[in-house]
């Protein structure tokens, strides 16, 4: 039922991508205030966000191109 609110069915993928990864950075700087007593600004988290996001779509850090892979 949350789900459904967070990320309505039918939802494009990049939408959903950039949802997760703001879920995930926002539970990050919860834990650093908690753990760390490091505050971090909305801006941080946004930018963070979108550091991690043009990482993961970027054609030149392809998991399949790198030499371990």
């Amino acid at each position: 039922e949350s789900m459904a609110i967070i990320c309505p069915q039918g939802s494009p993928p990049d939408r959903v991508q950039q949802i997760f990864t703001a879920l995930w950075y926002l539970w990050k700087a919860n834990n650093d205030l908690r753990f760390n007593n490091t505050k971090w600004t909305i801006a941080k988290v946004h930018y963070e966000t979108n550091a991690a996001i043009s990482v993961a779509t970027n054609p030149l850090f392809a998991v399949d191109d790198q030499p371990w892979a």
